[in-house]
Formats: structure tokens, C-alpha cells, sequence
């Protein structure tokens, strides 16, 4: 029931209207977001904290030059859940960031409507 929830409210680049030309570029990324975000639930049930705060300071980083926001932000609060070492709330923001990559990925047949027609 949750994935049809999201499927509802897909998210979509803040560039692609002004930049139909990323669509390739956004494309790759929302492609590799899901093994992005397995990667980053691996490191944390493994405890690799340094490697996890790398590769989440990667992914806000990625996630803004495409328009995704939404990414920035939640991997800002991970980054500073790392830091203050709230491992609880890591956990949490982790979930709340794999939820958010379905929405992402369902918004991909959205964006490439979108730059084919401008």
C-alpha cells in the first residue's frame, strides 16, 4: 500500500524545464539512486560511519546540481545525525531517504515527458 502512496506524488527535477538537456544526466542519476541508497543501508547496518557520511555528503552534493532538493536537505540532517552520533535518528532519516528515492524514481517517465516536450 505504501508504494502506491508514493506512486501518487512523484517528485521531479527543479531543472528539467530550464534544462531539458540534463535529461540524460537525470536520467543516470535516478537510475543508480536505488543502488545509491542500498549502498548507504549497507554501510550503515555495517557501522562504516566515515565511508556512510562520504558517500551521503556525495549524494546531497549529486542530488542538488540534478534539482533535487528534497535530497540536499534530508542528507544535510544525516550528515549531522553522523556527527552528533544519533545512530537512532540515522536510521530514521536513512528510511525517510530510501522513501524518498521511490518517489524519485517513480518521477522518471514524468521528467522525460517533460523535457521531450519543450
Amino acid at each position: 500500500m505504501t508504494a502506491a502512496i508514493h506512486r501518487k506524488n512523484p517528485i521531479v527535477s527543479d531543472l528539467i524545464e530550464q534544462y531539458p538537456d540534463f535529461l540524460e544526466l537525470i536520467t543516470y542519476f535516478i537510475e543508480n539512486l536505488p543502488l545509491m541508497i542500498i549502498e548507504i543501508q549497507e554501510l550503515q547496518r555495517e557501522g562504516d560511519w566515515d565511508l556512510l557520511k562520504g558517500k551521503i555528503h556525495d549524494l546531497k552534493s549529486v542530488g542538488g546540481n540534478y534539482g533535487y532538493m528534497q535530497i540536499t536537505d534530508i542528507c544535510n540532517q544525516i550528515e549531522g545525525a553522523i556527527r552528533l552520533n544519533q545512530l537512532k535518528r540515522v536510521s530514521s532519516l536513512i528510511s525517510e531517504l530510501a522513501m524518498l528515492s521511490i518517489r524519485i524514481c517513480d518521477g522518471l517517465d514524468v521528467v522525460i515527458d517533460k523535457a521531450k516536450s519543450l
